[in-house]
């Protein structure tokens, strides 16, 4: 946010082409300069409110189904089939019970978007669908092993045990 102070008038123009908050030509008293004040406060409150929404609204959109590159074409996983996502560089392997796809996307963004409440991190570089999780074994030093319901193993690292349980209402 941008609010000129100078004691000449000619820069207004300028001011207001950079979409600065306010103008302030001096000599200004205080009831101007609380006045100015109190404009780029409203102005940050209103950037607040925006960046509130925008998240809320990034969180309510959670996509019940996922885009995916198939050789030549595209097709479409419902969020349900997931079972679990293993991280890859840049990349993204979506497991599910029929086969696996590859995404070029990261595992933070990935899960952004299919909601971070159904799919949680087990690992660094894997998370897994919760609907998917058929049981928990523990191992040694605090991790697990996932089982899916497909079968597959996983491990789950101590780091983040909580996390897990807590989605799983433990």
């Amino acid at each position: 946010m941008l609010v000129f102070v100078t004691a000449y008038d000619e820069h207004a123009v300028k001011a207001f082409e950079l979409e600065a908050v306010d103008y302030l030509l001096k000599p200004y008293d205080k009831d101007r300069l609380l006045q100015s004040l109190a404009r780029v406060r409203r102005r940050i409150g209103d950037a607040a409110a925006r960046a509130t929404a925008v998240a809320a609204a990034r969180a309510a959109s959670t996509c019940e189904r996922l885009l995916v590159p198939v050789g030549e074409s595209l097709q479409l996983i419902e969020r349900a089939a997931i079972d679990w996502l293993e991280a890859d560089d840049n990349y993204v392997h979506v497991h599910t019970r029929a086969r696996s796809y590859l995404l070029r996307r990261t595992l933070q963004d990935l899960l952004a978007q299919l909601g971070e409440r159904q799919f949680v991190r087990i690992h660094k570089s894997a998370a897994v669908n919760i609907s998917a999780v058929a049981a928990l074994t523990p191992l040694f030093k605090g991790d697990y092993e996932v089982r899916l319901h497909s079968g597959h193993t996983l491990r789950l690292s101590r780091r983040y045990k909580d996390a897990l349980f807590r989605s799983m209402g433990r």
